[in-house]
């Protein structure tokens, strides 16, 4: 991204908030707020390319604007218990349903599709 980043002109439009201006598109990133104009990093929490070229604009670590679950602590808090052990299926209770029936394969209609072999040349 940051090859990309030298194609956009950042424009400081009010405390931590900025334009970015490519040709025909302009999009309007908030820091503070964490928004950007396409909406990409509200969806995914991952900075996208006009959220870092503002970052780096203010010579900021893009690292920190990246959303916390991506994060190795919360990754670590996460997996900071341990998984209970389970017994395997044969010692399981039985349950009184009706077992899961298997999907049934039907022949589709019509003259089968024949499977030519390919010469390896």
């Amino acid at each position: 991204m940051k090859e990309q980043q030298r194609y956009w002109d950042v424009v400081l439009s009010g405390e931590q908030e900025y334009e970015m201006k490519l040709v025909d598109e302009i999009y309007a990133v908030h820091l503070e707020h964490k928004t950007c104009g396409c909406r990409y990093w509200q969806l995914s929490g991952i900075p996208c390319v006009h959220v870092i070229v503002a970052i780096l604009y203010v010579n900021g670590n893009a690292e920190d604007y990246v959303a916390v679950w991506f994060k190795t602590s919360m990754f670590g808090s996460c997996y900071r218990y341990p998984v209970k052990s389970i017994n395997g299926a044969n010692i399981w209770p039985d349950v009184p349903c009706d077992p899961v029936l298997t999907y049934r394969h039907r022949r589709m209609s019509g003259r089968p599709k024949v499977n030519r072999r390919k010469c390896p040349t």
